[in-house]
């Protein structure tokens, strides 16, 4: 029909455009990347957050983690 060929067209785009959108939206939920700096207690940092960064290194290579133990 009439309508349908006028109409074929925009729904091509409006498809066009949220593929696009949802294209967009998976490559912000990527993996996460970059430099950590932590500034932390010696003895907190030793022993609870040396673990926990290792770990989160081993989840997410991607990361470098920097870890500051300074004695306050």
């Amino acid at each position: 029909t009439e309508m349908g060929r006028e109409l074929l067209p925009r729904a091509h785009a409006m498809l066009a455009t949220y593929e696009d959108s949802k294209s967009l939206i998976s490559k912000s939920k990527s993996e996460p990347q970059g430099l950590l700096r932590i500034s932390v207690g010696v003895e907190f940092g030793k022993s609870v957050l040396s673990p926990i960064a290792n770990r989160y290194c081993d989840k997410f290579p991607k990361v470098q983690v920097e870890l500051d133990l300074t004695g306050r």
